[in-house]
């Protein structure tokens, strides 16, 4: 079976991966990563990003390209967040310039 993309630069051909959702999405955050340095965005803001991306993912028990990440998913993710930090910190806690925060707009 062909791997289509860059996927064949971190995939070993006849290798079965064991979680290859878990894998596709790191490689996602990784590739997010690489993007926001490019931009020169700190590695606080982008471990900050991350490590969102990540809450959210467990919350949801789904990755980005699944039904469950939704506009909806980030409401609740946002209201769990405000009982636990302050009102002037949530801003910059949500990710509204996250690729994964449109996913389901751009399937």
């Amino acid at each position: 079976m062909a791997v289509p993309g860059v996927a064949t630069l971190h995939v070993l051909p006849g290798v079965a991966m064991l979680l290859p959702e878990a894998a596709v999405f790191e490689k996602t955050l990784q590739g997010f990563a690489d993007h926001q340095r490019a931009r020169r965005l700190s590695w606080d803001t982008v471990n900050t990003r991350a490590r969102i991306a990540r809450q959210v993912q467990a919350m949801a028990g789904g990755y980005p390209w699944e039904p469950a990440w939704n506009r909806q998913l980030f409401d609740r993710w946002s209201a769990m967040l405000a009982d636990t930090v302050a009102t002037s910190t949530m801003p910059p806690l949500i990710p509204v310039d996250s690729p994964f925060s449109s996913w389901q707009e751009v399937r």
